[in-house]
């Protein structure tokens, strides 16, 4: 559970330095794919770079989803990974979703 919060935090400030570059942060078809590869549809970025390393990957090697907008963040995006048991992690004001809801700290 650390290294999955370790990374949402990660992807997070990745997500705050794509919007940063290029006002606006990626779309739901664009996915977390546009922090390691360019985007081609739109919005095309305009000051575009590899935000993190290709090898990225959750818990256990599953990768992590991005939903814009989000289904616990709807004026945001939330980050998740789900675990064998389900659980799921998930971000864009850092929920965290167990078997309750609690914030993040």
């Amino acid at each position: 559970m650390k290294k999955a919060k370790f990374d949402i935090n990660t992807l997070e400030t990745a997500i705050l330095r794509y919007k940063i570059d290029n006002m606006t942060i990626p779309t739901q078809s664009q996915g977390l794919e546009a922090l390691v590869n360019r985007p081609s549809g739109d919005p095309v970025p305009k000051q575009w770079m590899q935000y993190v390393k290709p090898s990225f990957c959750g818990p256990l090697g599953r990768r992590y989803q991005f939903r814009n907008p989000g289904k616990h963040n709807p004026t945001g995006y939330d980050i998740f990974t789900t675990a064998p048991t389900e659980a799921t992690l998930a971000t864009g004001r850092a929920v965290e979703s167990l078997n309750r809801e609690s914030s993040v700290p």
